[in-house]
């Protein structure tokens, strides 16, 4: 607790307050920005999107590490190199996901701010169900590198790497039908 109230005399007496008085005004504005753009709504329909956002990045990150450290684990066990380019496309894998979902987060308060609940309601479900799919391709990329470690991988791995081809192929049937 003391270290708290020692960083936040740190950045109060920073240059005089300098830190504080900077600061003041643009949250005072964005805050009355916010209060103007979003009056009217309840504030479960604001919460509800952030909580789905958090959850889902915070199990696929979850997810993403433990993959990341079992899939160095497999390679060194294949004898696989394991390359700076890599490494690069898994971080890559991981920053899209967190920007999509921040995206279809944004799309998502404009919607509220708009009042088009149907639009609103649907990136709400779509965010849900990109986050389960985003964590079932995680598990099952687990699933294939404990397999590559120790020779078997566990029936549990099998039936979400099961789910997860169903759920991918439905969603791609449900988009050829909305294009043809």
């Amino acid at each position: 607790m003391n270290g708290s109230n020692n960083y936040l005399e740190k950045i109060l007496d920073f240059h005089n307050g300098a830190l504080f008085v900077i600061a003041l005004a643009p949250s005072f504005g964005i805050t009355q920005l916010f209060n103007l753009i979003f009056e009217g709504v309840e504030q479960k329909e604001l919460i509800m999107p952030l909580v789905v956002v958090a959850f889902g990045v915070f199990a696929f990150f979850v997810l993403y590490l433990a993959d990341f450290i079992l899939g160095i684990s497999a390679a060194r066990k294949q004898d696989i190199e394991i390359t700076s380019s890599k490494l690069w496309e898994s971080f890559w894998k991981c920053f899209a996901v967190v920007i999509l979902m921040f995206c279809m987060l944004i799309f998502c308060f404009l919607f509220i701010a708009l009042k088009l609940d149907s639009f609103y309601k649907t990136f709400l479900y779509l965010m849900v169900v990109f986050s389960i799919i985003f964590c079932l391709y995680e598990f099952a990329s687990i699933g294939k590198n404990l397999e590559a470690i120790y020779g078997k991988k566990p029936k549990l791995f099998t039936f979400f790497e099961t789910i997860s081809r169903t759920v991918e192929n439905g969603i791609i049937n449900k988009i050829q039908k909305l294009f043809s």
